[in-house]
């Protein structure tokens, strides 16, 4: 992770040295093969949920844990010789969109190999592997965010109803200001850890199953590293896309899609558990 030079704030996501007030500033930790800027999470408590819709609950994740800082982009893609699907936004810097949950765990089983790290997914992408399943948090290689993962980065120590904003278009390209097109990442504001675009552009698949009573969201019950339910037919998807409208992009606001659903909106943003 980030150390910062004698003298400076005891601040591991602060990496720029001619800030020693402790402001926070993007923390790039390290590339991957395939190019991606992977941002170290510190582990923590949080406040998950929101109000009746999503019951509030304390949720505690003890490892800490790298995610993309922005969405996995067409680049990064193609870069793993996989096709490239259609998209209104061609550049190569736009996010990646149009492929099902299984494509995403592909592609992570890839970039794991390619590191010479244990894949965490089975071969055809349909599922962590065994040893895997009951704690996706102890698997050395690239895999999506958990649900949980995913919403603490979002929410970054602060209570915005945006990833870094309470104004939509601050950080969100949605319905309100994207054209109805996906936009390149990054080109709005990022939150207090230095993540981009959590809360539109592309909405993003997590690894867990989509329950809707499932992890404290029926009961308000603290949990210690949720794992996601343990079957479904849909898995979870999270934040605004740039077609969508309220509630949708705010850091509580959870959905789920048939895993071998290719919807032209859906991407996803990389995690890893810190070893």
């Amino acid at each position: 992770m980030c150390d910062g030079p004698a003298g400076y704030a005891d601040n591991w996501r602060d990496c720029d040295d001619a800030r020693p007030d402790g402001a926070s500033s993007v923390c790039v930790d390290y590339t991957t093969a395939y190019g991606g800027e992977m941002i170290a999470i510190a582990s923590g408590t949080f406040v998950m949920g929101k109000g009746s819709t999503y019951l509030t609950h304390d949720v505690t994740l003890t490892r800490d844990f790298w995610i993309g800082r922005t969405e996995l982009t067409r680049t990064e893609w193609e870069r793993s010789g996989a096709i490239i699907p259609y998209s209104m936004c061609e550049y190569g810097d736009c996010p990646l969109e149009g492929i099902t949950w299984y494509e995403a765990a592909i592609y992570c089983n890839a970039l794991s190999t390619q590191e010479h790290l244990t894949p965490c997914y089975l071969s055809d992408g349909t599922d962590l592997a065994a040893a895997y399943i009951p704690d996706p948090y102890s698997c050395p290689g690239y895999r999506l965010p958990t649900e949980a993962e995913w919403e603490y980065a979002a929410r970054a120590g602060e209570d915005w109803t945006y990833a870094g904003s309470d104004i939509m278009g601050d950080v969100a390209w949605t319905h309100e200001n994207s054209g109805d097109t996906p936009r390149q990442v990054c080109e709005l504001d990022s939150n207090a850890w230095g993540l981009c675009d959590m809360s539109g552009n592309v909405q993003e698949w997590a690894n867990d199953w989509y329950d809707s009573a499932y992890g404290g969201y029926g009961d308000a019950a603290p949990q210690v590293d949720p794992p996601g339910s343990g079957s479904g037919s849909k898995r979870v998807h999270r934040g605004g896309y740039y077609e969508s409208e309220e509630p949708v992009p705010s850091v509580y606001y959870r959905s789920g899609l048939p895993p071998e659903f290719a919807w032209t909106a859906a991407g996803f943003r990389l995690a890893r558990t810190v070893p």
